[in-house]
């Protein structure tokens, strides 16, 4: 095999430690790097060679149809949530493969459209989705028939936004409106970190038979906290999300045999199960200097080489980013969300 080259749209801390992950990532058998970044596009150029020049990358693009037109063979995409789609299309129809910073796309229909376009063409896409991606999501999995039965679960992400200090100027009528709490870029707290609960819910648990919803917004329409609780047969399942405001409680999975919490619901660390009696077992912890993104460039490398030895997982992970779409779109519907 042989490695991938890949370009990237956007210059946010979020792509530069994507392409640090990706860089760790080797070729199956070899200690040859697996991903190699080609590109970089921003609007502006003079950020875009920059952000080239802190990271060792050869090329700047300033359009994403210019990235879409060069011979790089695949793209990360990490821009605003409303221009996903869109870039996921452009890139896909000129033959690269993509993986698409999640929220992959508002509604769970350009989600479909998007893997229906892929296949038509041989290639892969995939929504960036770190958590379902971890070896510790199969601990976590391989825990749940240790906790009897299951009644009820709470997945919970409240941590506030580095943005918030800007909505408060913003809200002064001092400046401009963030782009996080932009309601015309598809953004929101259920869609920014509520879909780091929705996921592993889904993932356990499968689609619930009901759901209900609430939101605190603000008076642009956005939600800047919520809750929502599915409902199954036997269970409930409770997430919590806001980005006004930090979070300390704690994740939990509730059994009659025993008890699994989680610290972080993102990167599922602090694993921990507690039996009846009260003993404590840790499951997981984190490696020092661990980058959790690497599982998902290893998964989108390995799906783009040997597609054939990755089509289940692939084809399960494109079943999920459908469905965690209809249950954002569900919970927004609920709230009102003007989008």
């Amino acid at each position: 095999m042989k490695p991938v080259r890949y370009g990237v749209i956007g210059t946010g801390w979020i792509v530069e430690r994507f392409i640090q992950s990706a860089a760790t990532v080797n070729i199956p058998g070899s200690a040859e790097p697996a991903l190699l970044c080609g590109g970089v596009c921003s609007r502006d150029r003079s950020r875009g060679e920059a952000f080239a020049g802190r990271n060792g990358i050869p090329q700047v693009f300033t359009s994403p149809e210019e990235l879409a037109g060069s011979d790089l063979e695949a793209v990360y995409i990490a821009s605003p949530n409303a221009l996903h789609y869109p870039q996921s299309r452009l890139c896909l129809s000129r033959g690269k493969h993509v993986l698409c910073e999640k929220p992959a796309a508002a509604s769970p229909d350009q989600v479909r459209e998007l893997l229906s376009l892929a296949r038509e063409r041989g290639l892969t896409y995939m929504e960036a989705m770190m958590t379902t991606r971890l070896p510790q999501m199969e601990l976590l999995r391989q825990a749940l028939p240790s906790l009897g039965r299951i009644s009820f679960a709470r997945f919970s992400f409240c941590q506030l936004s580095s943005k918030y200090p800007l909505l408060e100027q913003y809200d002064r009528g001092e400046g401009p409106l963030p782009n996080i709490f932009n309601p015309a870029l598809e953004t929101g707290a259920v869609m920014d970190i509520g879909i780091y609960c929705v996921y592993p819910a889904l993932a356990l648990f499968g689609l619930p038979e009901g759901l209900s919803a609430h939101a605190v917004r603000h008076e642009n329409g956005i939600d800047l906290c919520g809750t929502a609780v599915l409902s199954y047969p036997d269970k409930l399942v409770e997430l919590s999300y806001s980005k006004i405001a930090e979070g300390r409680a704690l994740s939990e999975l509730q059994g009659d045999q025993g008890t699994l919490l989680l610290r972080q619901i993102s990167q599922l660390v602090g694993l921990e199960r507690i039996d009846r009696q009260g003993n404590r077992e840790e499951l997981f912890r984190a490696p020092e200097g661990e980058l959790p993104m690497r599982h998902e460039a290893a998964r989108f490398y390995g799906c783009i080489r040997s597609p054939e030895n990755h089509r289940p997982l692939y084809e399960e992970d494109g079943r999920l980013a459908v469905d965690v779409s209809g249950i954002l779109q569900q919970i927004r519907s609920l709230c009102g969300m003007p989008f």
